[in-house]
């Protein structure tokens, strides 16, 4: 159902429309209506036929400003990690590759001591705009709290997930933050980790989890502080794999 539908005075008794009638097309209510719930799904089955659309609308928009920051209108901790479960579970049962970019920004405090807490708003807006312009439409972008980011990638090794972390680094290194006059510079620290696929012969591939795979893309952004900020670390590189490999094993 396109935008024509959702303004037609006819569209209550529309053979398009996934809601007219006594009964609901559940299937087709979830291509044109992807956020809904299970319950949702159930509310409308409740619901009088004539007002079901505009329900079906506003049970929608509600899920999807549940599962945004505010600030930045990235995704938020809650919808990161019903998608990282997902798309790790996916990738294990089809054995894709899968990675995790764990961004932080170098010295965050420092921006709102020396320019107030509204400049570092303005700074995470912009931050948060870098990654969400420089990725796929597939990846996720999500903002953990804080000045803490989380991007995943599904069908990305860990060479290409370096790349695109890269790319990151040098673009936000690059930015200039305007705000009230002042001119705010940044850069970040960024860690990598990819998802070891599990074969079935090996323990530490069958002690991999969703959140094993985070834990080490954050080991990795830990490094990366250590060695000075303003650097991609990923779990390949030599400094990292015996803590990393306790943090798996574990």
């Amino acid at each position: 159902m396109n935008q024509e539908c959702y303004n037609c005075e006819n569209r209550d008794q529309c053979p398009k429309n996934p809601v007219q009638g006594i009964g609901i097309n559940t299937s087709e209510l979830k291509k044109f209506f992807p956020k809904l719930t299970e319950e949702d799904i159930a509310t409308l089955k409740k619901a009088r036929p004539d007002v079901r659309l505009e329900l079906a609308i506003k049970l929608m928009k509600l899920n999807e400003t549940s599962t945004k920051d505010p600030l930045t209108d990235l995704y938020n901790r809650r919808f990161l990690e019903d998608r990282l479960r997902e798309i790790f579970a996916l990738s294990q049962r089809h054995k894709k590759q899968f990675s995790v970019i764990y961004a932080d920004i170098d010295h965050f405090k420092d921006v709102n001591d020396n320019h107030g807490h509204a400049a570092g708003d303005e700074t995470l807006k912009i931050f948060a705009e870098i990654l969400n312009n420089l990725t796929r439409q597939e990846d996720i972008v999500a903002r953990l709290g804080g000045e803490e980011f989380v991007i995943l990638l599904p069908e990305t090794d860990i060479d290409q997930a370096r790349i695109v972390a890269e790319k990151l680094r040098k673009e936000i290194a690059r930015a200039d933050i305007l705000f009230q006059g002042s001119r705010i510079k940044i850069t970040s620290s960024f860690g990598v980790a990819k998802m070891m696929i599990n074969n079935g012969d090996n323990k530490s591939e069958n002690s991999e989890t969703p959140q094993s795979l985070l834990q080490r893309a954050d080991a990795c952004i830990y490094e990366a502080k250590e060695g000075g900020r303003n650097r991609v670390v990923t779990e390949i590189d030599s400094e990292t794999i015996g803590r990393l490999t306790k943090i798996t094993t574990a």
